[in-house]
C-alpha cells in the first residue's frame, strides 16, 4: 500500500472534485474537501461517507468559497487541526458559465470566472504553501482546462482564467522545485 497521504481538493461536489476523491479514497488517503452552499454540505458528507468504505480512507467537508482568501485559511486549518498535515492541495474548484461573445459577456461574469477559476487558485495555493513548505515536501494540482490551450469562441472568460492557471502553474513550479513542492495544472477538455 502507499504512504496515506492528506489531499485537500476544492469543489469536491463537481463532477471532476468527485472522480478526485473516489480515487483518492481508493489509495487510503485523508480527504479534505470543500463545498460553496449549504445545499452542498449533505452532498458532500454522504459521498464521504461513501467513500470511508476504503482501508485507510479518512474525510471531512468543510464550506469555502475559493474567492475568499479567509475561507480557504479556514479549509488548510481544518485540515491540520484534523490529520496534523497537508501533502497535496488539488485547486480543483471553478465554474464555466454560458457562452456568449466577448463583445456582449457581462463584466460581473468576467468577475465571477477570474474570481473563482484563477483567484481562488492562487489563494488556494497561498493559504496551504506554509505547511507544505515547512514539510518540506508536497504537492499543489490546479485544474486547468483545455480551453486554456486552445481557442475556444463563445467563452473567453474560461479561455483567459484557465490560461492564467497553466501560466501560474508553471511559474510556481520552477519556484517552488527547489523545495521539494510539485506543481501541474491537468487541463481536462469536455466530453
Amino acid at each position: 500500500m502507499a504512504e496515506k497521504k492528506t489531499v485537500v481538493i476544492t469543489g469536491g461536489t463537481g463532477g471532476i472534485g468527485k472522480a478526485m476523491i473516489k480515487k483518492m479514497a481508493e489509495r487510503g488517503h485523508n480527504i479534505v474537501t470543500s463545498y460553496l452552499e449549504e445545499g452542498e454540505k449533505q452532498q458532500a458528507e454522504a459521498m464521504l461517507e461513501e467513500v470511508k468504505g476504503h482501508p485507510g480512507c479518512d474525510g471531512i467537508a468543510v464550506q469555502a468559497d475559493v474567492p475568499s482568501y479567509e475561507d480557504l485559511e479556514r479549509l488548510v486549518g481544518k485540515a491540520m487541526e484534523k490529520y496534523g498535515s497537508i501533502d497535496v492541495m488539488v485547486n480543483n474548484a471553478g465554474i464555466f458559465m454560458e457562452a456568449v461573445e466577448f463583445h456582449e459577456v457581462e463584466i460581473s461574469q468576467l468577475e465571477k470566472t477570474l474570481d473563482i477559476n484563477l483567484l481562488g487558485v492562487l489563494l488556494g495555493t497561498r493559504a496551504v504553501l506554509p505547511h507544505i513548505m515547512e514539510k518540506e515536501k508536497g504537492c499543489i494540482a490546479n485544474t486547468a482546462s483545455i480551453a486554456g490551450l486552445q481557442s475556444t469562441p463563445g467563452f473567453p472568460d474560461s479561455s483567459a482564467s484557465k490560461a492564467g492557471v497553466i501560466g501560474y502553474t508553471r511559474s510556481i513550479s520552477g519556484e517552488y522545485a527547489a523545495k521539494n513542492i510539485r506543481a501541474t495544472a491537468i487541463p481536462p477538455g469536455s466530453q
